[in-house]
This record gives structure tokens, C-alpha cells and sequence, in this order.
């Protein structure tokens, strides 16, 4: 039996792809790669995937609005979404992350903490993970 998690990663630059590939393959999970958010969406519905790590700036639908696509649908009320940003964003921005991942939390009984470290907003997210036996799940619960 296949213990590995099924990750998927959704930018639309190729390059950030490969340095994502490069940063998680160590981890040992299963690795899929969608260039768009419509093709995230074409994984997510064929495929059951734990993480989806997602870039906010697409073109066709941004990060947040694509994360609350997925989580709108109860198949996908429990996967974990990862938001990741090359550029600065706008506080506007942090507002729909923030406000997007305490609505998640609160559903889940999960903590969160903001705080500054000098150079910038930091968020953790501390998240309750039920049935997990990959090492990758563990090291999260």
C-alpha cells in the first residue's frame, strides 16, 4: 500500500515549479505539478491531494479565490492550501489570506498566531490533522 501524500503545486511560471519540485521531493510524497488554475482544478477532482502549495498571482484566477474555490467543496473542506507570493503583497491581500485561513481554522479547532518579526508579517497556522501515518502528516499534527 502507497502511504505517500499526494501534493499539488500551482504556479504559472514553469521555473517556480522546478524550485518547488527541487525544495519538496526529499520529503518523499508524490510530487504533481498544474501550470494554471483551471488545471489544478482538473487534479483536484481526479486525483485526492492532502496540499495544494499555490502561487497568489495567476492570471486566470488568483491564489485566494482559487483557494476558496477548492474549499467551498466538501471533498476538499479538509485540504491544507499553502499560498506563496514572489511579490509584496498589498494589505489587502494579507487581509484575504488571514481572513481565509481563520474561517478554516475556526472550523477546525486550529490556532493562529500573527505576529512581526522586523522584516515582515509572519502567520502560523496550527492545524489538527486526524488519521495521518505519513511522517510528513506527523511532523504537522
Amino acid at each position: 500500500m502507497d502511504d505517500k501524500i499526494n501534493i499539488l503545486m500551482v504556479d504559472d511560471h514553469p521555473g517556480k515549479l522546478v524550485s518547488y519540485e527541487a525544495i519538496l521531493e526529499e520529503l518523499g510524497e508524490n510530487l504533481i505539478k498544474a501550470h494554471s488554475a483551471s488545471e489544478a482544478l482538473q487534479h483536484l477532482l481526479k486525483t485526492e491531494i492532502a496540499v495544494v502549495l499555490m502561487d497568489v498571482n495567476m492570471p486566470e484566477l488568483d491564489g485566494f479565490e482559487l483557494g476558496k474555490m477548492i474549499h467551498a467543496h466538501p471533498r476538499f473542506q479538509n485540504t491544507a492550501i499553502i499560498f506563496i507570493s514572489g511579490v509584496r503583497l498589498t494589505d489587502l491581500d494579507r487581509l484575504k489570506g488571514i481572513r481565509g485561513m481563520w474561517e478554516r481554522l475556526r472550523r477546525l479547532n486550529g490556532t493562529l498566531e500573527i505576529g512581526s518579526n522586523g522584516r515582515g508579517t509572519r502567520v502560523t497556522a496550527t492545524i489538527p490533522l486526524q488519521g495521518t501515518t505519513s511522517p510528513m502528516r506527523q511532523g504537522f499534527a
